[in-house]
């Protein structure tokens, strides 16, 4: 009996071993197995419209449905690469929280992006620090041509592209036409204008920008400065200007600061409470995006008929501000081909109408017809606008440039401070620290520019 019972106990021992050693295989083999797609890493701010959602589960089922019809015709070929899968990572719309997920997901090194899609202020700070990848290899002059000029200049340093434009925007001046006979040419006349109809009115501004974002502030800023030839140059240790075209920037922002038609709470206005002040009757003028435009044509709009759209003031001696996004490959990729299909993806026809028909402005000219901008309110010259204009380039200092302008213009507005004060702020606020001394890498190599010999599975006929 006591045999038996030994002999079951060993029995049953086996079972249990047995039992674990399979289980353990199982999940060897599991732990194994290939992934069967090859992931691509697209980090974007956030997606308010989700045009970006739509447009990468179109692309992941084209490249689906590509396999399957591959390995259909070709059952036995082994040498068909596995279908793409684009893996969005959304993060903030701010730049400091944009940022710090960037650099979270790239420590974990698991979903190490492969393309990042950048605000145009934020494209040199990346080029400086070697981020990015140039992309000449893949830009004819004939595809460059395809995007508005001011975009184009955006995305160039030293002579090398780093990004391609995704969508871009402008600056309109918003103005009650049935209270301005016409918009204002100077921003001197916009000043007396805002001062007088609002307390002609009794309208509490004269006007209103959504300067609570620093990006936007620094576009307002901007256009002020670029009419009377007074933008600094960002790009030195130490930023230089011309004192006196800067003190007659600054004149008319202290005139309707003087005058209350420049509130103070304006510093905390975002795009959309600009839009909610100046619909419900209180603002004279707005500075806002292209976005307001088709919401006045609404039947239920308060101010429908009544809102007239210009350019801001513009001179001789400079042109609008614009701004824009920029799709950039990340130097850690290690599918630089597959990234660049998704982007040629990205900015065709196709998917740049969708975009349109979300309500963005679409970087390519193309799909700037007469007929589009005159339904959404847009002036008829938008398109001669977004070409002209330029963007800021705050150089690779982006939170000095960007914070220093925010806080000269709280200074006027919030302060009350007067020019000569503002102007010393400018000129000794944003001092430069050098980089600290890195082993020389040199330029990127060629092997890591994107050619164009390079297949573009998605590459629309047009390009």
């Amino acid at each position: 009996m006591k045999l038996k019972r030994i002999i079951t106990w060993f029995v049953i021992s086996f079972l249990i071993v047995s039992m674990l050693s399979g289980c353990g295989l199982l999940n060897q083999k599991d732990d194994q197995e290939e992934e069967p797609y090859r992931y691509i890493y697209f980090y974007y701010p956030r997606d308010g419209n989700q045009v970006l959602k739509r447009l990468i589960l179109d692309y992941n089922e084209s490249q689906q449905e590509m396999y399957e019809q591959l390995t259909t015709q070709s059952p036995e070929d082994s040498t068909i690469p596995k279908p793409v899968r684009i893996e969005g990572l959304e993060g903030s719309g701010d730049r400091i929280a944009f940022f710090e997920k960037l650099e979270e997901l790239t420590k974990e090194g698991v979903s190490v992006p492969d393309l990042i899609l950048l605000h145009d202020t934020w494209l040199m700070k990346m080029v400086a620090e070697e981020r990015v990848l140039p992309l000449d290899g893949g830009l004819s002059s004939s595809k460059k041509t395809e995007f508005f000029n001011g975009m184009n200049l955006a995305m160039s340093h030293n002579n090398k592209t780093y990004g391609i434009p995704f969508w871009q925007d402008l600056p309109l001046l918003y103005y009650r036409k049935d209270l301005v006979e016409t918009p204002p040419t100077s921003w001197t006349e916009l000043a007396q204008l805002a001062n007088g109809i609002s307390e002609a009115q009794e309208m509490e501004h004269g006007l209103v920008f959504p300067a609570a974002s620093q990006e936007n502030n620094a576009i307002f800023l901007s256009s002020i400065w670029s009419y009377y030839g007074a933008t600094p140059d960002f790009l030195e240790k130490e930023i230089s200007f011309d004192v006196d075209a800067m003190s007659a920037a600054w004149k008319p922002l202290i005139n309707m600061v003087n005058s209350g038609s420049l509130a103070t709470n304006v510093t905390s206005m975002s795009a959309e409470d600009c839009r909610g002040v100046f619909e419900a009757g209180n603002a004279v003028f707005m500075w806002n995006w292209s976005y307001a435009s088709r919401l006045f044509q609404s039947e239920e709009s308060p101010l429908t008929g009544k809102v007239g759209i210009s350019s801001l003031p513009v001179s001789d001696q400079g042109g609008l501000a614009i701004s824009g996004y920029a799709l950039t490959i990340s130097k850690d990729s290690k599918d630089i081909p597959e990234s660049w299909n998704f982007i040629q993806y990205l900015v065709n026809d196709q998917s740049q109408g969708e975009l349109r028909d979300s309500g963005l402005l679409p970087a390519k000219k193309s799909l700037y017809q007469a007929g589009w901008l005159r339904r959404n309110g847009l002036p008829d010259d938008l398109p001669a606008m977004m070409d002209s204009g330029q963007t800021i380039n705050p150089g690779s200092h982006v939170e000095a440039a960007l914070t220093m302008m925010s806080e000269a213009t709280s200074m006027a507005v919030n302060l009350n401070k007067n020019i000569d004060d503002i102007i010393m702020f400018i000129k000794e606020g944003i001092i430069v620290e050098e980089p600290e001394a890195t082993e020389p890498s040199g330029d990127v190599t060629t092997e890591d520019e994107v050619s164009e010999d390079e297949p573009a599975e998605d590459e629309s006929p047009e390009e």
